[in-house]
């Protein structure tokens, strides 16, 4: 009898730990699949990837993980220290160029500095210039696809002229909330002013 009732138990156990291993795994996978489509969508690069099985079962054994590597590590140089040659000297193997995508949004404009590269005359004469049509499609692009918070940082900019920086600050606001083709048809018209 009692062998029965142990042998119920640790069926139970059995149940209940892979039950419970199955939905953390289930949940994990949904909640990765859900953000990396986010990210995608927005066009933003996945630093670290996505944790696998394997990495889930390595942490609850206790071992350390490198998330860029994804294999056990026991000891990790901190992030702020630099690889460095015999005589003290940073590689210069080490790539410092920004990648291709970041390229694109920046682009249209080279930043020297923060000098100013718009005076808030020049935004006038600009508004001024513009046509009737572009006005609207502009205001319809970014009144349906920017939020408050980022109109308010955009009227901010705009109040004392722009800078080189606040430039490009502007583009990759518009570029997280505006799709490819409406950014390139934003660009157009902003490039005819």
């Amino acid at each position: 009898m009692i062998l029965k009732i142990l042998m119920w138990a640790g069926k139970a156990i059995a149940t209940v730990l892979i039950v419970c291993m199955l939905s953390i795994w289930t949940t994990g996978y949904i909640i990765t699949s859900y953000v990396e489509s986010i990210l995608k969508q927005y066009e933003i690069p996945i630093e670290i990837p996505p944790m696998a099985m394997s990495g889930v079962w390595g942490v609850l054994w206790g071992s350390e993980i490198d998330t860029l590597s994804g294999k056990a590590v026991t000891d990790l140089p901190s992030a702020t220290e630099q690889p460095e040659t015999d005589e003290g000297q940073i590689p210069s193997d080490l790539n410092t160029e920004p990648d291709d995508a970041a390229q694109e949004v920046l682009a249209p404009i080279e930043v020297d500095d923060n000098e100013i590269a718009m005076t808030s005359e020049e935004i006038a004469n600009a508004k001024d210039t513009a046509s009737l049509e572009d006005k609207n499609r502009m205001l319809e692009l970014l009144t349906t696809k920017l939020p408050p918070d980022s109109w308010q940082t955009f009227s901010t900019y705009l109040e004392d002229g722009l800078t080189d920086q606040e430039l490009i600050d502007i583009q990759q606001m518009m570029a997280q909330h505006l799709n490819s083709a409406e950014y390139e048809e934003l660009m157009i018209i902003l490039k005819k002013y």
